[in-house]
């Protein structure tokens, strides 16, 4: 999400005077309401016993639709690399902004700043062959690098730079080597390398094997070890994953599953909490599975016209899948379910190298010009450089029409537990919320017992909906609203003042219809009922059947009222009818003693009667 049209030139002259001692408070009230949508329920509400449910559409840059996720291009470096050298592959260093990369044709690695792509160091290629794979060991001091001759060369990027160590692995090509997970000891050179041989090896240091697994099927094309450092995941040419367990020794054979996908496996990639993997095949098609049984959690299929796309989870927990395609494409996708979020053009040469980086906030993209770009591909963080950010919906509930005395019903608040929206249609059911019940009313708060209870059958309540961003001010961060309390009250169609919706059961139907109508309160002692002060003075008819006709009598017989009940407003068939202690005349009747008479239209017919003390 980004900044509004002229929000930036705001934003600074806020900055600039919050550096002078001008508070965040004030600045968020200069800026206003945040740039995103104004969240409105919609129409009509679901009415129940006790219980009120509300809806509203989510809003174009919901995290629903976008995952909260900033793609953007922030950095071009065309110096790195010659040009029209294709960028075989990038690798990142750890906790710092250092990658290292090679362009087809070229003689040496080139180890350079993400800030500003300034040539760090430069890595003479002793080796024959080219090489098809770089990773970086944990410490950051040793760079390793596969060739399509078998071999792979070791530098000492402290010592001896300018000299590296050669080993013959396999006597085909390679086509991927790593370093183990998390090992950060310099005395540990530990690596994983594969190729055409339908081998791979489990190296202790360069020359010194420890043991090989054998891969059925034909040779290696992906692989990829898990973060902590217990499973290794293999895929090839027979167009299947296999899973080994590699933390107690050598293998005797893979996990008892297969993924199988329709073509040959290009890339494989394990998220963070070691619990999912995602591959990708010469065909496009994506497979997001778990990576102990390989049960399969979602899948589709990208472009692959111009060569397969490679894969990259994200940091902490790998909640977002990348996928930088071929095409010059990059796909930012769920991390669990491959659901798309966004999509974006950043090379028109298209993408042969792509990883990201360690903080995992920016991604590297190699085309086949030799241009290195930087991306933000990834969740929004409130910061300098992405100032705002979604942040969530705030439910709010009142019993009156206005912001005195209103309470907090549900926060959904995204990247937070309290996030369980998931479709473009959000839903909020009362009491389902942080409020702690009281039940029945009156038990434990006497004096706030409608407001924070609830909600009650017959007291008229008012819910509104806010949108909230996330704002980022000189290194605060503070919830923006987009509209207001009183802007987010539910409104009837038409209607330009807040609707009370009143919670109210349905409408009886075992027979005999009118067996259990009641009245309460009963009796009616002015000054005790606690909805007075909410909807004015007024007794419920309960348990009613759809339609009945209700008439009041005094103890003398004569006529004092006539109520129809039927359907509700919203077409809704209720249980309860209120009657506000007013004559056919309008004016409000006496204490005494009432009678009541109900009848259906199908002749079922009830009496009793009712207090009123005044």
């Amino acid at each position: 999400m980004g900044v509004p049209k002229g929000g930036v030139d705001l934003v600074t002259r806020l900055l600039q005077r919050l550096s002078h001692g001008v508070g965040l408070g004030l600045i968020i009230s200069v800026l206003g309401a945040s740039s995103g949508g104004a969240a409105e329920f919609l129409a009509p509400p679901e009415i129940g016993n006790r219980t009120v449910g509300l809806s509203w559409t989510a809003d174009p840059d919901d995290a629903v639709f976008t995952g909260n996720i900033v793609l953007e291009v922030d950095e071009e470096y065309p110096f790195i690399h010659g040009a029209d050298r294709p960028v075989v592959d990038v690798a990142a260093f750890n906790s710092v902004r250092e990658f290292l990369s090679y362009a087809e044709g070229e003689r040496e690695l080139k180890r350079w700043s993400r800030d500003d792509g300034e040539i760090i160091q430069s890595l003479p290629i002793a080796s024959p062959g080219n090489p098809v794979d770089l990773t970086i060991h944990g410490s950051n001091r040793y760079a390793l690098a596969a060739y399509d001759d078998g071999s792979v060369e070791l530098w000492d990027l402290e010592e001896s730079p300018d000299s590296s160590r050669i080993a013959e692995i396999s006597p085909l090509a390679l086509h991927r080597v790593e370093f183990l997970s998390r090992v950060t000891d310099e005395a540990d050179f530990r690596f994983v390398a594969a190729g055409e041989e339908n081998l791979v090896y489990y190296m202790n240091a360069i020359g010194s094997v420890g043991f090989t697994m054998t891969v059925p099927g034909g040779g290696v094309e992906a692989i990829a070890l898990s973060p902590d450092g217990s499973f290794l995941v293999t895929g090839g040419a027979d167009a299947r994953l296999r899973v080994w367990r590699i933390d107690d020794g050598r293998p005797d054979s893979p996990l008892a599953f297969f993924v199988t996908h329709q073509g040959t496996v290009r890339d494989i990639v394990i998220d963070p909490t070691s619990t999912r993997m995602a591959s990708i095949d010469a065909t496009g098609h994506v497979i997001i599975s778990v990576l102990r049984t390989g049960q399969k959690l979602g899948e589709f299929d990208t472009d692959a016209s111009e060569g397969a796309g490679k894969l990259a989870y994200s940091l902490p927990d790998g909640a977002v899948l990348s996928i930088a395609q071929g095409n010059g494409t990059i796909t930012i996708r769920d991390g669990f379910t491959g659901r798309e979020y966004r999509q974006r053009q950043v090379s028109t040469d298209g993408i042969t190298a792509y990883t990201l980086g360690s903080d995992g906030l920016r991604s590297v993209v190699g085309d086949r010009d030799g241009r290195i770009q930087i991306a933000r591909a990834g969740r929004c963080i409130p910061s300098a450089a992405d100032p705002i950010c979604f942040g969530g919906y705030k439910i709010w509930r009142n019993t009156v029409p206005d912001t005195s005395g209103k309470v907090l019903m549900r926060e959904y608040r995204f990247d937070s537990d309290t996030w369980t929206l998931d479709s473009a249609t959000h839903h909020f059911n009362d009491p389902d919320s942080l409020v702690i019940r009281v039940s029945p009313p009156g038990e434990e708060d006497e004096e706030d017992e409608i407001r924070r209870s609830g909600p009650h059958n017959g007291v008229p309540y008012f819910y509104s909906v806010t949108r909230f961003d996330r704002h980022y001010f000189q290194g605060q961060v503070a919830d923006v609203n987009s509209n207001s309390v009183i802007d987010g009250f539910y409104r009837d169609p038409g209607a330009d003042s807040p609707t009370p919706i009143v919670p109210t059961p349905d409408a009886r139907t075992e027979v005999p219809e009118l067996s259990e109508v009641y009245v309460v309160p009963n009796p009616y002692k002015s000054g005790e009922v606690p909805w007075d002060e909410i909807g004015g003075p007024h007794v419920e008819f309960r348990n009613l059947p759809e339609v009945a006709t209700i008439k009041i009598f005094n103890v003398a017989g004569d006529f004092v009222r006539r109520i129809e009940h039927q359907r509700d407003k919203y077409g809704e068939a209720r249980s309860s009818e209120p009657w506000n202690l007013d004559n056919k005349a309008g004016k409000q009747v006496t204490s005494g003693v009432y009678l009541y008479h109900i009848e259906t239209p199908d002749g079922e017919l009830i009496q009793g009667y009712f207090v009123i003390i005044l």
